[in-house]
């Protein structure tokens, strides 16, 4: 099923892997000092890497399509003869993962949510909370910064404006909003380690 929702016809068409998810947060990565583990939700084209190969970061990348990964893989080691050693590309469902317990120091997951209801979003939220040693990246498509964009996929669910998004990320009791950019769609999150958060959520 979500093979056939984002594969081979989904990528061609929309270009899903041909953006760059980390971007439009550069603004905060003179606060993230290198060398971290990083997971970046999305397979990257070569174009993607380099940021990370030159910081030194151990980045892990997961992509919920075969057809990405494969393709991801094959343009990399055509660009680098090889995948960079730091580089790790992984089929995988953001909502469910295998990787341990804070076991990375920033989770960025962009353009991901709003391709999922509200319930299916608490368990993304969740899971990065599970896998962040801290922080966390979150950017979605928003009603109100693009609306035209949101409403060209049709695999978008969720068509909300960035407010509403703010508060559905504050009700989850999961994270605090250290910084927010509207123009750019993205919250920079903190992981609220209580035991009552994880009491409610983590069960």
């Amino acid at each position: 099923m979500e093979e056939e929702r984002f594969g081979k016809e989904y990528q061609e068409e929309f270009g899903a892997l041909d953006y760059m998810p980390w971007r439009p947060i550069g603004w905060f990565w003179k606060y993230l000092v290198p060398p971290m583990r990083i997971l970046v939700v999305g397979a990257p084209l070569p174009k993607h890497i380099g940021v990370f190969v030159e910081r030194g970061d151990d980045v892990y990348f997961i992509d919920i399509s075969d057809y990405a990964v494969k393709k991801s893989i094959s343009s990399i080691v055509q660009r680098y003869g090889s995948l960079p050693k730091n580089i790790h590309i992984l089929k995988g469902d953001i909502r469910k993962t295998e990787f341990p317990d804070k076991f990375f120091d920033l989770v960025i997951c962009r353009y991901i949510l709003e391709h999922y209801g509200p319930e299916e979003n608490m368990k993304i939220l969740r899971e990065i909370y599970r896998i962040t040693k801290k922080y966390a990246v979150i950017g979605v498509t928003t009603l109100d910064v693009k609306p035209d964009h949101l409403e060209a996929d049709p695999t978008h669910v969720t068509k909300w404006t960035f407010n509403q998004w703010k508060s559905f990320i504050e009700s989850s009791g999961l994270f605090r909003i250290l910084a927010k950019k509207k123009s750019s769609e993205i919250f920079f999150l903190e992981k609220i380690d209580t035991e009552k958060t994880l009491g409610k959520w983590l069960k």
